[in-house]
């Protein structure tokens, strides 16, 4: 067989059989061509062809080699060119305290996280992460506002009405493109976090807690009177953007498993655990 002196390679086509299967039909007569229509000729047809990546440099995956470039520099970027040596950009004056809104918006579309190194950008995801809090917090107002403000043409003046529009839920799944179930959803949080506990709805426009978090202390205290779940919810919230969530699989445990979970947490940093220890001392009270 002839040896490609500059590959180290032979022949640009070879053939290699599955060897699960054994030799094909025409191994025997050395035909490595798969037959059109045969589904029990599993030899397939393998270029050895191999080419340089753009800009000539050599990959450090490359067989038999332990070094990272032909020459021992470091390697390009994906897409080829040289690499370019790293340099500190800091962030944005402020970014880690700035409060979430239009401003955090624009500074955020600014940063180019491919400038950021790993302490910076987990600076970058908290700011991003208090920003989507915040359009949370409006698109719940959003949804809230669609409640009294009938669906009509695209030059319709913006009146206010006194009743819920029934068809609100449909109105919301037809926008978003999502099930009546996710909908209906949605509208009752956007109801009980805006008119019956606004302090959640203010901690989330603050940034200080996301949409799960608004999730779980809305439900824990679903079934309390407005006056005894505001009270346990003063008590959560300042210290709610420290405390973990819920992992939403847990939710679906056996009743065993729910309570050792939750006597589990009333001891840790979990926000499920302290709403747990807040319905029990409000339980106790009222008793």
């Amino acid at each position: 067989m002839d040896i490609d002196p500059a590959l180290g390679v032979g022949p640009s086509q070879t053939t290699v059989s599955d060897p699960d299967v054994g030799p094909s039909p025409d191994s025997s007569r050395g035909s490595g061509r798969h037959k059109a229509g045969d589904p029990g000729h599993l030899e397939s047809t393998v270029s050895t062809d191999f080419s340089l990546p753009p800009s000539g440099a050599v990959s450090s995956t490359s067989a038999g080699s332990d070094s990272s470039t032909a020459s021992g520099a470091a390697s390009p970027p994906p897409g080829g060119g040289a690499a370019a040596e790293a340099v500190f950009v800091p962030l944005p004056e402020g970014l880690d305290e700035m409060p979430p809104g239009p401003e955090l918006g624009a500074l955020l579309a600014k940063v180019d996280r491919a400038g950021c190194n790993g302490y910076q950008l987990v600076e970058l995801l908290k700011a991003r992460h208090r920003q989507i809090a915040w359009l949370q917090a409006e698109s719940l107002s959003d949804v809230y506002a669609m409640a009294y403000t009938y669906h009509g043409g695209p030059f319709t003046p913006p009146v206010r009405h006194r009743q819920r529009d029934e068809h609100l839920d449909e109105e919301v799944a037809f926008a978003l493109s999502w099930t009546a179930y996710a909908a209906e959803q949605r509208t009752g949080l956007a109801y009980l976090s805006i008119v019956r506990q606004p302090a959640v709805h203010a901690a989330l426009a603050a940034g200080q807690i996301d949409l799960p978090k608004v999730k779980v202390l809305l439900e824990e205290v679903e079934q309390l009177s407005q006056e005894q779940a505001a009270t346990i919810i003063a008590q959560v919230l300042p210290d709610a953007p420290y405390d973990t969530k819920p992992n939403d699989a847990s939710s679906n445990a056996s009743s065993t498993t729910a309570k050792n979970r939750n006597s589990d947490l009333d001891a840790g940093r979990h926000l499920h655990g302290r709403l747990v220890t807040g319905l029990r001392g409000q339980n106790r009270a009222t008793a």
